[in-house]
């Protein structure tokens, strides 16, 4: 899946990451009474293995969970659209009340996994 160029944004990340390194290492000295060194008789590797291993976990958590609500959404669209119709409002109408726009943005991800199953 292709994503489009990035655009100035809100915040910058940076000093957040920073900030949480420095949380990170204050509850290292807090949980063992020293902070993360170098020759400390742990294997790094392992370590850091591990933990690629846990957060490979959560991300695939993170996008399972966002494509349940992405599909939750989809078939929500899906049925406000039936329900205006029904109610005789035209699409260009029924696309512009907030509650379409909303649920057209949640559904994004689901709709461009359709898209991406029907090109194949």
């Amino acid at each position: 899946m292709t994503q489009p160029s990035p655009v100035l944004g809100k915040v910058e990340v940076t000093p957040l990451v920073i900030a949480d390194l420095q949380k990170r290492s204050d509850s290292g000295l807090q949980s063992y009474g020293v902070r993360l060194m170098t020759k400390n008789g742990r294997d790094a590797l392992q370590d850091a293995y591990e933990e690629a291993l846990d957060l490979a976990c959560y991300l695939k958590q993170a996008i399972e969970e966002r494509k349940a609500v992405a599909s939750t959404a989809l078939l929500a669209r899906i049925m406000c659209m039936c329900a205006y119709r029904a109610m005789g409002h035209s699409d260009d109408a029924i696309e512009k009340t907030p509650l379409m726009i909303e649920l057209k943005r949640l559904a994004e991800p689901a709709s461009r996994l359709i898209s991406d199953v029907e090109e194949k």
